[in-house]
């Protein structure tokens, strides 16, 4: 199910589960263990990213950093990148494919 809130303000204030942020890979330096229950709800910000007071209210809220890389993409293909990259961590892709630089 995809949905959307009023206003971030309004959705932290009324989800209780696992929620990830969409960041620039500057800004995560570990990678997240993540606990997802029944469901998870995906924080990507609008062009030109979240506020700082917007970041800060997320990670207030228990909000989990994952990178998009080192692109800056448009919202919508951040958004499927970011489902994209939950699904395969949860095994939902099939198995996975490993890659090496040459």
């Amino acid at each position: 199910v995809v949905d959307t809130a009023p206003s971030l303000d309004a959705f932290l204030e009324s989800y209780d589960g696992s929620i990830i942020i969409g960041a620039l890979s500057e800004k995560v330096n570990v990678a997240p263990n993540i606990a997802v229950r029944d469901q998870v709800a995906l924080l990507i910000g609008p062009e030109g990213d979240f506020s700082d007071r917007e970041q800060a209210l997320a990670r207030a809220a228990g909000a989990i950093p994952v990178s998009l890389g080192e692109s800056v993409y448009r919202s919508e293909v951040a958004a499927s990148l970011l489902m994209t990259i939950v699904a395969h961590s949860l095994g939902e892709l099939g198995p996975a494919v490993h890659f090496h630089k040459r």
